[in-house]
């Protein structure tokens, strides 16, 4: 769960709002497909596996995704400016719309306040 809510904050706040709503999206098929394949496995594993590797395996898995939310903190920036699509990349098109369109409003609303 801890990893599920450190991707869902990292894409949120590194992609602008239509790319991060088609990634988190995304995530959302990808988290459900699995749910849905994972009692063909899981009944699988249980019958065939003795309950000691099983544990292990599942523990070793969860330990091996530990670091993600901690490299994601401390990583994260730098990762979101590699894409194209990040909101803080600068070459990125649409930022730079939507700080146009950002500075038009507040232009606008400076010049309301100079007519009163």
């Amino acid at each position: 769960m801890d990893i599920l809510v450190s991707l869902v904050s990292y894409v949120s706040d590194a992609y602008s709002r239509q790319h991060a709503m088609t990634a988190l999206s995304a995530m959302s098929f990808a988290r459900y497909f699995s749910a849905g394949i994972m009692p063909i496995f899981a009944v699988n594993l249980a019958v065939n596996l003795p309950t000691k590797v099983l544990f292990a395996g599942y523990g070793g898995f969860t330990i091996i995704m530990l670091p993600i939310p901690l490299v994601l903190f401390l990583y994260g920036e730098k990762l979101s400016l590699r894409s194209g699509y990040s909101r803080y990349n600068p070459n990125n098109k649409e930022n730079r719309e939507e700080e146009e369109d950002a500075q038009f409003e507040d232009d606008m609303v400076d010049r309301k306040k100079d007519r009163e």
